[in-house]
This record gives structure tokens, C-alpha cells and sequence, in this order.
């Protein structure tokens, strides 16, 4: 059995997903919509796997024990097609001993070697080169060539209690989901338990025990506190204990309708009901709020209102509209694309080049101040348009992107990931240029889905089959 706890804006649809899967699937702390729309009886405890959003609700955090993480992915992606998977050499929460390489003082920024040729990185004014501590990794970077956040707050996880080693001291805390006379009787069963030097943390799942086991337990996380000591005596480096395997799954505009198909097969949603809610908390709500009236209202007209409001706001006509495209390295760029010119369903944007945007455009075409640019998108296509003009209108060429479907973002913003396939048409000459711009295996690496790599082929065979067709094709927006 793998225990999962699913805290997300598209919770109901992974539970459902999950739960169809015919794997043994235990939901731990469900939310009320859970309960009522699935059905799933609430349950407290620990759990193997936790999902959560990303910051900005472009994905999730999947984390957990590795060989629960790589089920419930695999179970996922079986669905959700599209989506991109990324992992991470290092384990979140790891504890190492650790060196101090190097220290920059006007950053506050010490450079630690923590054994078998990984890098950390640690903010904090009192380091110096050469000094030995014990650290844990905070924070696992999504960009190649960055390193792990480290700190020297160490906290050890069990299934009841928490162990930490910090600044704080000596402190009890009962988790917040404990109420009442209960609290505070754990909260003196922690006093009696909490060992001299550390902060302990009782969790939810803490009540299901008795005091002995809480005791077992954390003598059990001292010993990984002992070990790591004794090896920073003897002056080894490298990993004391193992911390939990993080993925981040991408999910884009297609993942998002897919999403939909599987909750309206327990509650009717509108469409794009989850595009609304990775939009922005606003329209969000707005989509939750509108659940309660669909038998009373019709659900494409309740979408095409919400999405109206949202394009009047947002995306204004000789507005700039804003740019967040992800690489497959994890970098990100975020730019302005241009003016919108036109919008609907397809987006016509219009970008002048002065001297800095000349010099700065990543485009093989070679551009010039004065020169300007027509960018065409939409909402859900799997391909950017530019085509490039000289400064007396001339045509230079057309030049396609392969992205993953695309989102609107927040504030007027666009969010997509390259693929690194761009194909390029001469306007003299006529002669087509496919560049690729990365050497990733991205089906070997896991990245992508086999489903993907199929669909990512036909989208090019769509695109080179425009380009040939037509000496000045129209704008091509690749749908699904």
C-alpha cells in the first residue's frame, strides 16, 4: 500500500486518479471536497508520498520515499500525457557532514563540499573557509549548474515526533491539527520527552501512540544526530542519513483540460475550470464559486464570462504582454514579447527593435535597430509564430518554437516550456532549418512521455508541412 496526502488546487482529480488506478492507494488528511466527492473515509496518519503545488500553480511537488514517488508519477503520467517530470540528483531534507571551500563575505555566501563531488551552498555571515559542520539540504535547485541550499538547522523527521537542531533552542510544539484538553496533554508528554539541546515537534499522528513508542522513536533520531557528530569528529564528509526524493511535474494547458474530463466524471465542471485555477487566487475562486450554479446556468457561457473578464483586465490591446518560458535545462527567461496587436483566439503581438533588443534577440536571423517583429500564440498551441520584417517591411524569415501547450499566467503573462526544437524558413530563399537546441534524451531522461515524444513528432510534421505549402503561410498555431 502507498499512503498519499494530496494538497493541490487539482486535488480531486489526482485523488481520482489515484484511486482508479487499481493500485493500492491510501488518501492520508483529505480535504472535505475529497470526502464528499470521492467518498474517501478521512484518516489520519503518516504518509509515503506528499503532492503539493508549486508556488506559481504552473505544477507539483511530489515528494516522498523513492520507489512510492516513481509509483504514484507513473500512475499520474498515465493520464496526465503531457506533463514534464524533473528530478533531482540530491534528496530533499539529506543530512551531511560537511566543508566550508570557500566563503564570500560581502554576499554571505559559503560554498560547501559535502563528499562524492557535490556542491552546497549556505547563506549565512558566520561561516569561513576550512569550517566543519553538520547541514541539511533546504532547498534542491531546478536549474542545472545551480547548487543545493544548505542550512545548519537540522531537523529529523519521524513518523511521530521531529527532531531540531537550530538557533531556536529548546522549545515543545503539538501540531496545530491537535485541539483542545488533548494538546495540551501531548504537550507535557513532550516536556517529559523533549532530549536536552533540541526543539521537538509532536505530530498529528503523534496521538495514535502510546508515550513509549514516542520515546523509541525519538531515541532512534538521536542516533542519526550521534552519527552525524561522530563523523565530523573524525573529519569524514559526505551523506549521514537520506532525505526524501523530490519530482516537479509541469503541468500545462492540456494536462489542465484532461484534469477537467476526470472531475466531471464525479462533479460537472465549466470548461477550463482548472485553467481558471492556476490563473490566479481570484479566478479561481470565481470557478469554485460557479460550481454551485451550474445545473442553473449554461457551463461553456459561465467559462467564456470568466474568461472575458479576465482578457478585458489582463490583456489589453497595445499592452505589453509578458512572457515566462522555462527551458529543459530549468532555466528561466521571462520577457516582454510585445505590443498586443490583436487578440482572440490567436494572439498578434508586435515588437520594434531598438539597438539592446536587436543585439539581445536569440533568433539565427541576423536583425538590425528598426527591424520589428510579429509574434502570433494562442492559448493552448503547441507552437510560438515569429516572423521577422527589415525596417522598410521587407520579409527576413519565419521562425517557429515548439513549446508545450500554452497558459495564460497572472498580470497578462504567458507561461510556457521550450522544447528546444526551433525551424527556421529563409523569406529569400525559401529554405527550411530545423535547430535543436539541446542534446537531452528527453523520453531516456524521463522528461517527457512516450505519448509526448509521438505528439511532439506530429506537431513538426504539421509545422514542416505549413512552412512547404505555402511561400507565406498563415500564422501556425498548432492545436491538439
Amino acid at each position: 500500500m502507498i499512503s498519499v496526502r494530496v494538497e493541490s488546487i487539482y486535488s480531486v482529480g489526482l485523488a481520482k486518479i489515484l484511486l482508479d488506478s487499481g493500485e493500492d492507494i491510501q488518501l492520508i488528511s483529505p480535504n472535505e471536497e475529497l470526502v464528499s466527492l470521492l467518498g474517501v473515509t478521512p484518516h489520519v496518519d503518516t504518509f509515503d508520498v506528499h503532492i503539493g503545488d508549486l508556488e506559481d500553480r504552473s505544477g507539483l511537488q511530489i515528494k516522498g520515499e523513492k520507489d512510492a514517488v516513481d509509483r504514484v508519477l507513473s500512475i499520474l503520467r498515465k493520464v496526465l500525457t503531457d506533463s514534464l517530470a524533473f528530478r533531482y540528483d540530491l534528496e530533499q531534507d539529506a543530512v551531511y557532514t560537511a566543508v566550508v571551500n570557500n566563503f564570500l563575505p560581502h554576499k554571505k555566501v559559503g560554498f560547501l563540499d559535502l563528499g562524492d563531488g557535490q556542491t552546497g551552498v549556505m547563506f549565512a555571515p558566520r561561516l569561513r573557509t576550512g569550517l566543519r559542520m553538520i547541514v541539511q539540504v533546504k532547498e534542491l535547485p531546478s536549474e542545472s549548474g545551480k547548487f543545493p541550499v544548505c542550512s545548519d538547522q537540522i531537523n529529523l523527521a519521524g513518523q511521530y515526533v521531529i527532531l531540531e537542531k537550530s538557533r531556536d533552542g529548546e522549545f515543545v510544539r503539538v501540531s496545530k491539527k491537535i485541539l483542545g484538553d488533548l494538546r495540551d496533554r501531548m504537550h507535557m508528554i513532550g516536556q517529559r520527552l523533549r532530549p536536552s539541546g533540541f526543539g521537538l515537534i509532536l505530530r498529528t499522528s503523534a496521538t495514535e501512540v502510546g508515550e513509549n513508542v514516542l520515546a523509541g522513536e525519538i531515541r532512534e533520531l538521536l542516533k542519526i544526530w550521534d552519527r552525524a557528530v561522530a563523523r565530523l569528529e573524525e573529519g569524514s564528509i559526505g551523506k549521514v542519513t537520506s532525505g526524501e526524493t523530490l519530482v516537479t511535474l509541469l503541468l500545462h494547458y492540456e494536462t489542465k483540460l484532461k484534469l477537467d474530463e476526470v472531475r466531471s466524471k464525479v462533479q460537472p465542471v465549466m470548461p477550463r475550470y482548472h485553467a481558471f485555477k492556476s490563473y490566479s487566487v481570484a479566478s479561481g475562486f470565481g470557478a469554485d464559486y460557479m460550481l454551485h450554479f451550474l445545473d442553473r446556468v449554461d457551463r461553456a457561457e459561465a467559462a467564456e464570462v470568466l474568461e472575458a473578464m479576465i482578457m478585458d483586465r489582463d490583456y489589453r490591446v497595445d499592452t505589453p504582454l509578458r512572457a515566462e518560458f522555462r527551458k529543459m535545462d530549468g532555466t528561466q527567461q521571462d520577457f516582454i514579447l510585445g505590443l498586443i496587436k490583436e487578440k482572440g483566439r490567436i494572439f498578434r503581438l508586435r515588437k520594434d527593435l531598438d539597438a539592446y533588443l536587436a543585439e539581445a534577440d536569440s533568433s539565427s536571423f541576423v536583425v538590425y535597430e528598426g527591424d520589428y517583429i510579429e509574434t502570433f500564440l494562442a492559448k493552448g498551441s503547441w507552437t510560438v509564430h515569429y516572423r521577422y520584417y527589415s525596417n522598410d517591411g521587407s520579409f527576413i524569415g519565419d521562425r517557429i518554437v515548439v513549446v508545450t501547450p500554452i497558459d495564460l499566467s497572472f498580470r497578462g503573462k504567458v507561461r510556457t516550456t521550450e522544447f528546444g526544437i526551433e525551424v527556421y524558413r529563409d523569406g529569400q530563399s525559401g529554405a527550411i532549418d530545423v535547430v535543436t537546441e539541446t542534446d537531452a534524451d528527453l523520453l531516456n531522461d524521463g522528461i517527457i512521455t512516450a505519448d509526448l515524444d509521438i505528439k511532439l513528432g506530429e506537431v513538426m510534421e504539421k509545422v514542416l508541412t505549413s512552412l512547404r505549402s505555402s511561400p507565406t503561410p498563415d500564422p501556425i498555431i498548432i492545436m491538439d
